[in-house]
């Protein structure tokens, strides 16, 4: 009998090894949002914001400063814009 493994964990480890976090709730579910360093390969360097809802993970690298007091709308419509850099 298998087991599927509990992801609650890796969730948590990873929001206590963020800069920032915070949960919302939009498009009727519960999304996490943690602002982390940019990773090493990463030769733009900085911090990125990193999206996590039940199915979907994004990476938003250009967010303004003051992204943990936005409006749950305004976080979520962050998550949704497409930029090339």
């Amino acid at each position: 009998m298998s087991s599927i493994p509990d992801d609650s964990s890796s969730t948590r480890n990873a929001e206590q090894s963020a800069l920032h976090s915070r949960r919302f709730h939009a498009d009727g579910e519960i999304w996490s949002v943690r602002e982390v360093p940019a990773p090493a390969f990463d030769r733009r360097g900085g911090t990125h914001l990193i999206f996590e809802g039940l199915e979907v993970m994004r990476r938003v690298r250009n967010f303004p400063a003051d992204w943990m007091s936005l409006p749950d709308d305004e976080l979520y419509a962050l998550s949704l814009e497409i930029r090339i850099d």
